[in-house]
């Protein structure tokens, strides 16, 4: 199930094999472990908000036809679809303040990168031309 954001920072956590997702980011401390095995970290949109605000919105539309809501009711419910779907964070990220081994791949909004060596203290997130950088965590 995702969630908005994860944080893991004490010294012990871990996330070692199979899948975690989130809409908001991550902080941890070890990503993977020395076997190699599949670690795949993700943020991606949530789905499930936008599918009920999906939802609101279509019995908004009953509302003002009916006389009971106003556009400007809607115009709020669309800018918070426009906020949920909007891809273009920058915020967004994925970080390890230990290690990240052989064996993870990281998504971030449907871009990814696998790690082939080890590497730590490092923030995972998009830039500008929505590639994944890896960079030292400050």
């Amino acid at each position: 199930m995702p969630v908005h954001g994860l944080l893991l920072p004490a010294k012990k956590s871990r996330l070692v094999g199979g899948v975690a997702r989130a809409s908001g980011g991550f902080q941890v401390w070890q990503l993977g472990a020395e076997t190699g095995a599949p670690t795949l970290v993700e943020i991606n949109l949530d789905h499930k908000a936008i599918d009920a605000l999906k939802l609101k919105i279509e019995e908004m539309q009953q509302s003002i036809a009916a006389g009971k809501a106003t556009q400007a009711d809607m115009e709020r419910l669309l800018e918070t679809l426009h906020t949920l779907t909007d891809t273009s964070d920058q915020s967004a990220s994925i970080d390890i303040e230990g290690i990240v081994y052989p064996g993870v791949t990281a998504k971030i909004f449907g871009v990814q990168i696998c790690f082939l060596t080890e590497r730590s203290n490092c923030r995972i997130h998009l830039d500008a031309q929505r590639k994944i950088k890896v960079n030292p965590l400050v």
